[in-house]
């Protein structure tokens, strides 16, 4: 039995981001939301909605945070999750460094009306050519 057996068919992905800048492009305030339609015998639907904020004191570095909401519908049972975001960029030279740090107790598909603790840490290396300027 292959794996995609037991989890069903790929579900249909929604996903759609607004983002609003101001302060002169300093403070920025967006909410992201992300649905999942699944299929099949498991059927049901996820949904994700992340307010956040985001604000760059200084040209070369950015704080940002969310929070997060989600639920998961199926088989009848209905299941609420939450979470948090943290991170900050980082611009040296023509790179940025961007950290993220996300904790959320997470609705699990494969478990219905049970959360799962979930705790990330996410670094990454971005090099900016410098034709996209703050």
């Amino acid at each position: 039995m292959c794996s995609s057996d037991l989890l069903g068919p790929s579900p249909l992905v929604i996903d759609s981001s607004f983002t609003y800048g101001l302060l002169n492009q300093r403070l920025f305030l967006g909410l992201k939301g992300i649905s999942d339609i699944y299929l099949g015998d498991r059927g049901g639907y996820a949904l994700r909605i992340i307010p956040m904020v985001e604000f760059w004191p200084f040209r070369f570095l950015s704080l940002r945070g969310g929070y997060e909401y989600s639920h998961l519908d199926q088989l009848g049972e209905f299941t609420i999750g939450q979470g948090a975001v943290g991170g900050f960029t980082f611009k040296v030279g023509k790179f940025d460094i961007n950290a993220n740090l996300t904790y959320r107790q997470k609705p699990a598909r494969l478990l219905p009306g049970v959360t799962v603790a979930n705790m990330k840490l996410l670094i990454g290396l971005e090099y900016n050519p410098g034709w996209i300027t703050r």
